[in-house]
């Protein structure tokens, strides 16, 4: 979402500057039918430069602490310039915050209890019997244990959000609809003045 908007105008060009969490986003065009180059304060030391109809234009890098964009005139009627020239989108924007992966829990093994030695009574000597002779028996077969396969008592994987092209379809409608309302108002405007 955005947090702030605001608007500045010269004689030669328009800019709107929309405030978002991550950066911002500035939304240029030229009032007249000379190609305009301006100076833009930079926020950020890289920004991506997108065309009217959202084709990116490429990333470009201020020089002093300056982006410097040069927009296209208007399409002008012999008396006036009713609407301005094609619009430039200038996003500056910081990468979203890698997420970080929790913890895996581990087990704490607790404190196994000791047997503490006690005094044992001791018992008066007893006739003892003498052996008889008992008969052996056969042996028989033992089952074999069989291996039962380890259970994994906790399997955790850490996916990263990807912030795909697709998510941003709608931020871009917002701001190319955002910018023809206020072609078409200060084209009203303009129009009712005269």
């Amino acid at each position: 979402g955005f947090t702030a908007v605001s608007q500045t105008s010269t004689r030669r060009h328009h800019q709107v500057t929309f405030e978002r969490p991550l950066g911002q986003t500035h939304v240029l065009w030229a009032r007249t039918a000379v190609s305009t180059t301006i100076g833009l304060t930079a926020t950020l030391p890289t920004a991506q430069l997108i065309s009217a109809t959202g084709d990116p234009l490429g990333q470009i890098q201020p020089v002093n602490g300056v982006y410097t964009l040069t927009l296209s005139g208007a399409t002008c009627l012999p008396a006036e310039c009713l609407v301005g020239g094609a619009p430039l989108f200038l996003v500056e924007e910081l990468p979203p915050p890698t997420p970080t992966p929790s913890p895996t829990p581990t087990a704490t093994p607790s404190a196994t209890p000791t047997a503490t030695p006690s005094p044992t009574p001791t018992l008066p000597p007893t006739a003892t019997p003498s052996p008889t002779a008992t008969p052996t028996l056969a042996p028989t077969a033992t089952p074999i244990p069989t291996a039962t396969p380890a259970l994994s008592l906790l399997e955790r994987s850490t996916t990263a959000v990807v912030n795909s092209a697709s998510t941003n379809i709608g931020l871009w409608i917002v701001l190319i609809g955002g910018s023809l309302i206020l072609v078409a108002f200060f084209w009203r405007r303009r129009r009712t003045r005269s």
